[in-house]
């Protein structure tokens, strides 16, 4: 067996793996690099195989980190199927068809400058058309169903407990040389958070593929977080008269809903009062609209609770904003609000259109609630940044910064360790992936210390196992 890590190497964008046994080569997701768009076009391209050699992608989940190469892939010759969880599918349909939309806008942008300049038009890394092909060969597997992908390949999804639909990948492979079990993290999320299940837990494998996003950090607790919003809800409620704006960028996906049901409860308790609360986000609305088509992702008592009168996704303080002019008219509204909006890392989308207007006003708060990447705004105004440019404008940093941590949809360095002490069967190889070095670094030295033998992959390196499980690297 052969891998080689062609993403998310002591990085966390670009999720790609690549496993080869026998005659068979296979993809663990097709996750975006995302970055400048030189960078995006160099490294989203540079794929280390041809497209049309590959038999069958297994995808974890519906980031775009995670499916974005999906319709490059295709483009460019691929051929196979596409497995994936029912719900990993209707959210894939969302999220790539906005990211077309995106890239085919980008490259129009582009060309007009290109034009001026007398040089030769680029084209779009893909198109709308390129991504209704990828959808029509997404394959649907129930989790802990066992499915033939290929000849003598067969996986198995459990809860990753990450995103809706998000799921573990279990390969058994039945190769000439014996039988090899393979056990692919995907993002991994946390236990006993709201909504969606609580990560499954896998018994045994061989090879352990492992996120490490919080490797080196624990969770503050989800009701500490709970508490920071509640407070700072209330003091943008007292500064309305000069401000009064809380802006919440937040991924559409998993996020944006976790924190509505927040909202919802904290309400409903009387901890916060009656603010007008904007999801200024076209693919959040149609991503909540997915929750509720998906059974088999929640526990019995969250799904009668979505399904009830008293649905904590649809409640009297929520407005849900779809339309351009809808978006615009909140900016001039003078009253105290929430506005959640896309981009979480405010790489792009409505939200940077929140961030112009309110960031310079002190009475006015900004909240991050997930994971910044090196070289985003988002980093950089969390950094401490006195001025950033937007619009082609210098802004002062004024408003209110805030972050909460315990919203993470990640698992931490706790949580990732005991992931693979709880197996009954240790891994014989631990490959540490979709992390920063720091984080890295600090979760290989936990696993050193539990005897865990472990790798930390380096971008497009080979693994080769061979009988005996011996690897020759």
């Amino acid at each position: 067996m052969l891998l080689k890590f062609l993403g998310a190497a002591r990085t966390v964008t670009g999720s790609m793996h690549y496993i080869e046994v026998d005659d068979v080569k296979l993809l663990l997701d097709a996750g975006r690099f995302e970055g400048s768009r030189d960078f995006e076009r160099r490294w989203n391209l540079d794929f280390r195989f041809r497209p049309d050699t590959i038999d069958a992608i297994i995808i974890s989940h519906a980031h775009i980190d995670h499916i974005g190469r999906l319709p490059i892939l295709l483009s460019r010759g691929y051929k196979g199927k596409i497995f994936a969880t029912n719900a990993t599918i209707d959210l894939a349909s969302l999220i790539l068809e906005d990211a077309a939309e995106i890239e085919e806008d980008s490259t129009r942008r582009e060309n007009g400058l290109l034009e001026r300049k007398r040089q030769n038009p680029r084209q779009p890394l893909f198109t709308s058309s390129d991504v209704r092909e990828v959808l029509s060969r997404m394959v649907s597997v129930d989790y802990y169903k066992e499915t033939k992908v290929v000849d003598d390949v067969y996986v198995t999804f459990f809860d990753a407990g990450h995103i809706l639909g998000s799921a573990i990948i279990h390969l058994r492979i039945d190769s000439r040389r014996g039988e090899y079990h393979l056990t692919y993290t995907g993002d991994l999320g946390r236990p006993r958070m709201p909504l969606i299940r609580d990560p499954d837990t896998i018994t045994q494998t061989d090879f352990l593929i492992m996120e490490s996003t919080y490797g080196d950090k624990i969770h503050e607790p989800l009701e500490e977080s709970i508490k920071k919003l509640e407070k700072l809800v209330i003091w943008v409620y007292r500064h309305g008269e000069r401000g009064g704006k809380l802006i919440i960028p937040a991924f559409a996906v998993g996020r944006t809903q976790t924190i509505i049901y927040i909202l919802h409860q904290l309400y409903t308790h009387g901890r916060i009062p009656e603010v007008p609360i904007y999801v200024d986000s076209p693919m959040a609305i149609y991503a909540t609209e997915v929750f509720k088509r998906h059974k088999e992702c929640f526990y019995k008592e969250t799904w009668d609770l979505l399904n009830s009168p008293n649905n904590p996704l649809s409640f009297k303080m929520i407005n849900y904003i779809d339309s351009e002019s809808e978006s615009l008219n909140i900016i001039s509204k003078p009253e105290p609000a929430i506005i959640i909006a896309a981009s979480g890392m405010l790489t792009g989308g409505r939200i940077l259109r929140h961030i112009y207007h309110t960031i310079d006003n002190p009475y006015n708060a900004i909240l991050f609630t997930g994971y910044q990447a090196n070289g985003t705004l988002g980093r950089k105004i969390l950094n401490g940044a006195d001025k950033i440019i937007l619009f082609g404008k210098e802004l002062e940093v004024k408003a209110k910064i805030e972050k909460l941590d315990g919203l993470s949809a990640h698992a931490d360095s706790r949580d990732l360790l005991n992931f693979v002490l709880k197996m009954k069967n240790k891994p014989k190889m631990v490959f540490l992936v979709h992390g920063d070095m720091p984080a890295i670094s600090a979760l290989a030295q936990k696993l050193r210390s539990s005897k865990i033998p472990y790798q930390i992959p380096s971008y497009a390196r080979p693994y080769r196992i061979f009988d005996g499980f011996r690897m020759i690297m």
